[in-house]
């Protein structure tokens, strides 16, 4: 079994980040955090916490997951397209 690393906590919360927060709130607060941070270190903290928290508190788990989708969707590069073609 692999061992997860030590997060430290509340490296999200610095940046506003509350799963009590709406969602939008939560957004801000991950533009914010992917700015300073980046965004694999945000995504790899709520993926994390989203799997860590799956049996204990389901209802946060979906929140911080949707959170997860939210980062992965952000950081997409959208492709040129030139006369019908994808390049």
């Amino acid at each position: 079994m692999k061992k997860t690393r030590h997060m430290k906590p509340g490296v999200l919360t610095k940046f506003g980040y509350n799963t009590k927060n709406r969602s939008s709130d939560r957004h801000h607060a991950l533009n914010n955090a992917i700015s300073v941070i980046g965004r694999s270190s945000v995504l790899r903290r709520l993926t994390v916490l989203s799997i860590l928290g799956q049996r204990t508190n389901p209802r946060l788990s979906k929140k911080y997951k949707h959170d997860a989708l939210y980062v992965k969707r952000k950081g997409r590069i959208k492709r040129a397209t030139y006369g019908g073609k994808k390049y």
